[in-house]
């Protein structure tokens, strides 16, 4: 089985999408730190990342960086995690 850590949430305050992606990974019980677009130090890494929309969710998996970029891509990788972790 891999290992997780460092589990990143990218959200924007008022953002639907962000809010039904924290409500997945609460019901699939999976601890992240959140980043928002909203406070000026995280609009920096927001922008180092690249990312142009949020929600997004990065972590790292056996000592490798995974990005995700879309909603449903967090939502199916959440439910795989409470199925195999």
């Amino acid at each position: 089985m891999s290992n997780l850590s460092n589990i990143t949430l990218y959200t924007l305050k008022g953002c639907p999408h962000c809010a039904a992606i924290k409500l997945a990974l609460a019901k699939y019980g999976i601890n992240y730190n959140e980043v928002s677009w909203n406070d000026a130090e995280g609009e920096k890494i927001i922008k180092k990342l690249k990312l142009v929309k949020v929600p997004a969710l990065s972590y790292d998996k056996d000592g490798k960086e995974e990005l995700l970029r879309e909603a449903q891509d967090i939502v199916n990788w959440a439910r795989n995690q409470k199925n195999f972790g």
